[in-house]
């Protein structure tokens, strides 16, 4: 008798240590199908100058990435800025050192990218509306 309870008890401990509980990803409530308008501009200063600016609008995505605090935010067919983000919706992590943006709710995201150095650079404002 105490064999067939002492067998119960490790049963039942080894199929509760088994179930495993999903944890729930916080970055999913951004994650989705996004309508993305962005504002670009190419500013090039060498001996001619150049400059180029325009504007489109974008259906993207925003998927989770590879790392736990990680969102890849897709804004054109070409381009994506991979962000990190925290519990509280803080972007605290950019591609670059001269870039800015927020999470407005789940449902807004403003972001500034600014790629280049001496000669020029390029900028993107991209704002994000979930779809």
């Amino acid at each position: 008798m105490k064999n067939i309870t002492l067998l119960t008890i490790i049963g039942l401990i080894l199929i509760f240590a088994g179930c495993k509980k999903d944890i729930f990803d916080y970055r999913t409530k951004y994650t989705g199908s996004w309508e993305f308008t962005v504002k670009w501009t190419e500013v090039n200063i060498d001996s001619v100058g150049h400059h180029e600016s325009g504007e489109y609008i974008y259906m993207g995505e925003i998927i989770t990435g590879d790392a736990d605090d990680e969102l890849i935010v897709s804004y054109s067919s070409t381009n994506s800025a991979i962000i990190a983000i925290d519990k509280n919706g803080d972007i605290t992590n950019f591609p670059t050192q001269y870039a800015s943006g927020d999470f407005d709710g789940t449902e807004n995201m403003n972001l500034f990218l600014r790629y280049g150095g001496l000669g020029g650079y390029v900028a993107y404002e991209i704002k994000g509306k979930k779809d």
